[in-house]
């Protein structure tokens, strides 16, 4: 879908991942069909796909930061997930040899946050 459609100008907005776009699929894909978390990971590789496939751009904010806070804010890879992708050494025999480790390296903050973030929430958890 990203290749097809968003390959010529990627939308940073990512209104791609709205409910009456892709969203709502995507969405349930990652979160109620059962597959979870192994979703969640395959779909931030294919972020990291993409941003490969033009180049790692960067503007204000290099772009697989913007599609993968997207996924991120339309509940379609959480934190959980996107961080399960980062911990992932040994998806597809070698991912990091395919654009992984720029990906690490442009979103190296926003990994931070969402560890910092999540780690938060499971100190509000248990404190209830």
């Amino acid at each position: 879908m990203l290749m097809e459609n968003e390959r010529p100008a990627p939308d940073i907005k990512c209104g791609w991942t709205s409910a009456d776009k892709y969203g709502a699929a995507l969405s349930w894909i990652a979160c109620d069909s059962g597959l979870g978390e192994k979703a969640q990971v395959e779909f931030c590789y294919a972020v990291q796909e993409f941003a490969k496939e033009i180049g790692f751009p960067k503007g204000k904010e290099p772009v697989v930061v913007s599609l993968l806070k997207g996924l991120y804010k339309s509940d379609i890879a959480e934190a959980e997930g996107q961080i399960a992708y980062k911990e992932d050494e040994e998806e597809g025999g070698g991912e990091w040899t395919n654009g992984k480790q720029k990906v690490m390296i442009q979103g190296m903050a926003w990994f931070n946050w969402l560890e910092e973030d999540d780690d938060s929430s499971e100190e509000e958890s248990d404190e209830e």
